[in-house]
């Protein structure tokens, strides 16, 4: 259970600010979205950050929020950073998704070793959804089957 001041700061910062930022100074990500935030020509009025790492109260903060938003960081970012750095090909696949299916059948057609690639099944993931929201965020995309009208995949292997 939460502190009740924590939750009373927390739901006063939300309500008094345009918007405002949880933030680690240690998460690269959270920098990225401080710098958007300058992009977007917003003034110091309009928001605020407060970084967990250097409040007290930082790590039930962060509790909360995760209860507020039924989301949290990703736990497993510097294992899907190893996968991506030890691979050719890293697939983060959907079991329902036919241009995952297609794009699958496109790589069993080469003859990769299992150390040249490994398709990642998010649906099937635990926290399959912050990898997705953490793929979001590091590429700037949603799908690659969604880039382009009427979707669809194409193989090209040198």
């Amino acid at each position: 259970m939460v502190n009740p001041k924590v939750k009373e700061l927390v739901n006063k910062k939300i309500a008094g600010k345009k918007v405002m930022v949880f933030s680690k100074t240690t998460c690269g990500f959270c920098s990225m979205a401080k710098d958007t935030l300058s992009k977007y020509g917003l003034k110091p009025d309009d928001y605020e950050v407060i970084e967990l790492n250097e409040v007290p109260d930082g790590q039930a903060i962060q509790i909360y929020l995760s209860e507020l938003t039924h989301a949290r960081t990703v736990k497993r970012k510097k294992e899907i950073e190893a996968k991506i750095r030890a691979r050719k090909v890293v697939m983060f696949s959907v079991t329902t998704c036919r241009f995952c299916t297609q794009a699958k059948g496109i790589l069993a057609k080469y003859s990769l070793s299992k150390d040249d690639y490994e398709v990642m099944e998010l649906d099937k993931e635990e926290d399959g959804g912050d990898i997705s929201r953490y793929l979001l965020l590091k590429t700037h995309k949603s799908s690659v089957c969604g880039e382009r009208e009427g979707g669809g995949v194409q193989s090209k292997v040198n």
